[in-house]
């Protein structure tokens, strides 16, 4: 029984020191890496809160409730904020990183043909995925396809009619970015895909961020509605994504929805 609370105790110690890492986020990579775990951290910090329960320890409990209502608090917020649009037309775009080793081209068109979106951007793609996506050329006639090194490829694909089309390149370290101004009905639209170095060191974390933020300008600059969609390694709770979202003058797809699918498919704790 020793035993057990001993590794209870540190686990729910362990948790709430990555909670109060999080926090930090703005100031260190590394509080960064942890902010972005808070669904995580509510359903650790509730399991043990029961588990200490149930083993006769209510401050134990207490505390690991009180980390997983913490990081709650974060989550819930994403529930609301999505303004009701009526009968307003949607125009559907769906984003997925592939991921560069993948080749099952089959279950990437099973999920377009699933949501028939209007727009869909693929990232990590090499000009393989162009010859294995042949089977929607018919109903996304308009593309646009960019190879750099591995891990850095993108598409995106249309069924409406493209006005203009560039590969840009945000934050002066070479990443490219596809644009595309799309003409929707009688109003044109300009979508970007794009794919920032994941934070895993300072230097990247430096370089994503300074992506981020070129990427806000660029966007505020713009007359014409943009929709930003692409694997930015980040998520809702990263402060540069905040920042992106504020400077941009954007709104996070995820609000009135709450966390969507964003740690590799393989990984379902993720």
């Amino acid at each position: 029984m020793l035993v057990w609370m001993t590794l209870l105790a540190a686990t729910v110690a362990a948790l709430w020191a990555a909670t109060l890492l999080g926090f930090l986020a703005r100031w260190s990579w590394w509080g960064e890496l942890a902010c972005h775990f808070r669904a995580q951290y509510v359903l650790l910090l509730l399991l043990a809160a029961l588990a200490a329960l149930a083993s006769g320890a209510g401050v134990l409990a207490g505390l690991a409730a009180g980390g997983g209502l913490l990081n709650l608090a974060f989550i819930v917020p994403l529930y609301g904020g999505w303004p009701r649009r009526g009968r307003t037309p949607v125009l559907r775009t769906l984003v997925a990183n592939v991921w560069l080793k993948n080749q099952r081209y089959e279950r990437v068109q099973q999920l377009v043909e699933r949501y028939l979106p209007d727009v869909f951007v693929l990232l990590e793609t090499d000009s393989r995925w162009i010859v294995g996506l042949q089977a929607l050329a018919g109903r996304y006639p308009y593309a646009k396809a960019v190879a750099y090194q591995p891990g850095f490829g993108m598409m995106l694909c249309s069924r409406l009619p493209f006005v203009d089309t560039r590969v840009v390149r945000f934050g002066g370290h070479g990443l490219p970015s596809i644009m595309a101004t799309i003409q929707w009905g009688e109003a044109q639209v300009i979508v970007i895909g794009t794919h920032p170095l994941a934070p895993i060191r300072r230097s990247t974390h430096r370089r994503r961020d300074e992506q981020c933020l070129a990427l806000a300008r660029f966007v505020k600059e713009q007359t014409l509605p943009v929709i930003l969609v692409g694997d930015f390694n980040a998520t809702s709770w990263s402060p540069i994504f905040g920042r992106l979202m504020a400077a941009a003058g954007l709104m996070d797809s995820r609000r009135g929805f709450g966390p969507q699918p964003t740690w590799p498919a393989q990984w379902p704790l993720l």
